[in-house]
């Protein structure tokens, strides 16, 4: 996780009031949980109740590989580009969830819910879940810090398997599949604290945070570095590739084929790139050199090798049929080039003692 440039160190006001209220808005998201996620899910339209999915079973343990749940938020017109994200970071044994903030019109809500549905895959493994009512989300306010919260609220509520939580955006787009071992990923333990926040500092933070500008940025982190059970425990990288403009409080400029190289060598330890325009011809590049994706379906790995199934695979959807039959093995990874690339770089920035030290000592992140 890369560490915004303020320091995290907050003093000990009781904040009770605060505490009181947030408490309030906290149980009253929570409390509508239900409802948003099982209007709309992978395996039909306005079901009572999300459990009616039928969800494959994982094996969990040290000899298997974890369980990333990921949440891809976006707005209006951003359906079709959320849905090529998903079909490129997709894997059977992972957890997803969609969200359409509340600028979309409910048609193309409902529209991305179908297109979910009417993926083989996605209905076989029921891992997919849309969330089918939404609000308005401001990326500069609280609003953005709290629809995180929710997001993760509702992957707890969803799943107990998952061990991860990845937030993305429809303008990013992976580096590599998943077979490989964003902004953030977070443990669900910390994501369980942040939402639970039996100690109500969590809760206290977020009312503290209200009229902070871009508060996402600082309230994970702040809560890491303030929490005895979960201080250094960070890598302080942020996994994503993303070339700034000048000055830099512009934002990342968009990525476009003449980046292609220099974001499949660099020696950054990078999952995601940052940001895309729909359709841009280096997402092709990136599907046809890097995920092996081809057409509109998902990138086959080694619980589904469409290549060594290839008898009938022209006259099937994209492969789909024979990656969601029943006797493939959906605990089965093996990390391709870019994955194993990722563990190196990985096994280097914690043996050299970044991912040990104590980051939180220090007054400015980089």
């Amino acid at each position: 996780m890369k560490m915004s440039k303020i320091s995290y160190k907050v003093s000990g006001h009781q904040l009770w009031i605060l505490a009181f209220i947030s408490s309030i808005i906290l149980l009253a998201t929570l409390s509508r949980s239900n409802v948003q996620v099982d209007q709309f899910s992978a395996s039909g339209i306005k079901l009572k109740s999300h459990n009616q999915v039928p969800r494959r079973n994982v094996s969990k343990g040290v000899d298997y590989p974890p369980i990333l749940a990921y949440w891809i938020c976006g707005t209006n017109g951003d359906s079709k580009k959320m849905l090529r994200l998903l079909k490129a970071i997709y894997h059977p044994r992972n957890q997803y969830l969609l969200q359409l903030d509340a600028d979309a019109p409910e048609s193309e809500r409902a529209e991305l819910a179908l297109k979910v549905q009417s993926e083989t895959v996605f209905k076989a493994f029921g891992n997919v879940d849309v969330v089918g009512a939404s609000y308005a989300i401001d990326k500069m306010g609280v609003s953005a810090l709290a629809a995180t919260l929710h997001a993760a609220a509702l992957l707890l509520k969803i799943s107990t398997n998952w061990d991860w939580f990845i937030p993305l955006s429809p303008s990013d787009y992976p580096l590599m599949s998943q077979d490989g071992s964003q902004w953030m990923i977070l443990s669900r333990s910390f994501m369980v604290y942040c939402v639970q926040g039996w100690d109500n500092f969590p809760r206290k933070l977020l009312m503290y945070l209200t009229n902070v500008p871009y508060p996402l940025e600082s309230y994970f982190h702040t809560i890491i570095c303030n929490s005895p059970q979960f201080q250094n425990s960070t890598i302080n990288t942020d996994l994503s590739f993303m070339k700034w403009e000048s000055p830099a409080h512009v934002g990342p400029r968009t990525l476009t084929l003449p980046d292609y190289v220099e974001m499949v060598t660099s020696n950054k330890t990078t999952i995601f790139a940052r940001p895309f325009e729909e359709d841009d011809p280096v997402l092709e590049k990136i599907d046809d050199r890097v995920l092996n994706r081809s057409g509109n379906g998902v990138v086959p790995g080694n619980w589904c090798s469409i290549r060594g199934k290839k008898k009938n695979v022209e006259s099937l959807k994209n492969g789909e049929e024979l990656c969601s039959a029943s006797g493939n093995n959906i605990d089965a990874v093996k990390p391709g080039v870019y994955g194993m690339k990722l563990r190196a770089l990985l096994s280097e920035l914690v043996s050299d003692g970044r991912g040990k030290i104590n980051q939180c000592q220090e007054q400015v992140y980089n």
